[in-house]
């Protein structure tokens, strides 16, 4: 099928967020291998459908971001105070977008972010 398979499929971990975007990302990878192997293995019986494929798309665009800013948090070099407060932006910037999103999951997903965001960063980013 000429996929690349040096990324193995990794699964989520309930203590580390970032492992739902790494995770989707990862099976998104092999979406057609998936559906290949569903043909040949009858004890295979569980299939995304296409659209909680297409779901797993829009969430794992949606985390890229935060999985991204993570990675300039907790790089090797610390992140100086203006790549700190341009990546908070980003992120609040990402989650207000969200919450207008016209997807049921992602609209809900970033009100439940936001909350948690203003709580911590809401008056850091009013200045």
């Amino acid at each position: 099928m000429n996929v690349d398979t040096s990324k193995a499929l990794t699964l989520d971990v309930a203590t580390r967020w970032n492992s739902t975007y790494l995770m989707l990302e990862s099976a998104l990878l092999y979406k057609d291998v998936f559906r290949r192997y569903k043909e040949y293995d009858l004890s295979f019986t569980w299939l995304p459908t296409e659209e909680e494929w297409e779901s797993s798309e829009k969430i794992c665009e949606f985390l890229s971001y935060f999985y991204d800013a993570t990675l300039v948090f907790s790089g090797t070099t610390y992140p100086t105070s203006n790549l700190f407060f341009y990546e908070l932006w980003k992120l609040n910037n990402r989650l207000n977008k969200g919450c207008i999103k016209s997807d049921q999951y992602i609209h809900d997903m970033s009100w439940k972010m936001k909350e948690k965001y203003d709580k911590y960063w809401g008056n850091a980013m009013k200045l």
